[in-house]
Formats: structure tokens, C-alpha cells, sequence
């Protein structure tokens, strides 16, 4: 940091929009926004308009056929294998959604272990992508 202050200061180069240089706020943020636009717009160009159309049946049909299926069931676990998973986990590993750190579970007693039975059987159920992907509205 100190280098970059000790430097002689330069002006910065301006920013040219899609006619001109833009000077005001508005027209730099048209600018920016137009040079993102560009940027991510989709190259059709090259595209193979069948082989989308088949990806998007394919996901449909997924989709559809994941909406079918039941939901697995659940199975139990042993308090040791709760104990187990928590010795495993990692010591310094940041807390998951609950906000729970790693000292706090090791330090629980062995009782408490039959109240987290449930929480290792969701967590070891294999959960599909999309799911997991999946946001929630309450």
C-alpha cells in the first residue's frame, strides 16, 4: 500500500460508452451495463438448435419423472455412530446452517447424542442436485 501512495499519482482513463465518453453518473452506469451485456449475452451463432432442444426434453422429462418417485425413507442411527461422526469431523471446521461449532458438539455428553440421531440420518440420505440447489420460501 505505502508503494502504490509513494508513486505519483495518474489520472484515471475515462470511460467510453457506446457514442462517446461518458462524464456523468448515469451515463458510465449505462456504459458498464451495456459492456456486461455484450459480455454475457448468448452466442447463437454457433449454437446447435437441436441438440439444446433435446437438452431442454431431457431436463423436462427428468423432472417430471423426479416428481413421480416417492421419497426414500430415512434409516436410523446408533448414538455411536453420532458420536463417531462428531470425532471424525474436523476441528476447525466452520459451523454448517445450524451455527453450531465443532467444541460445542464435542463437549455434549453421550444423552444428548439420541437427540442428534435424526439430523446424521438426513445428512446421510442422498439428497439429488437439484434439490440441493432448491430455495425455499416460508
Amino acid at each position: 500500500m505505502a508503494k502504490v501512495l509513494r508513486n505519483k499519482w495518474s489520472p484515471i482513463p475515462p470511460i467510453h460508452g457506446e457514442r462517446d465518453l461518458a462524464y456523468s453518473d448515469e451515463q458510465k452506469i449505462e456504459a458498464f451495463a451495456d459492456n456486461l451485456e455484450r459480455q454475457c449475452s448468448p452466442n447463437y451463432a454457433n449454437a446447435d438448435v437441436q441438440h439444446i432442444g433435446r437438452i431442454h426434453r431431457r431436463v423436462r422429462t427428468m423432472l417430471r419423472d423426479q416428481d413421480d418417485r416417492e421419497p426414500q425413507a430415512l434409516a436410523a442411527a446408533s448414538s455411536e455412530e453420532v458420536r463417531e461422526q462428531i470425532k471424525a469431523a474436523k476441528a476447525k471446521k466452520a459451523p454448517g446452517p445450524d451455527v453450531v461449532p465443532y467444541r460445542q458438539c464435542a463437549a455434549l455428553p453421550r444423552s444428548t447424542s439420541e437427540v442428534l440421531k435424526p439430523n446424521l440420518a438426513i445428512a446421510d440420505t442422498s439428497v439429488e442436485q437439484t434439490l440441493r440447489s432448491a430455495s425455499y420460501s416460508y
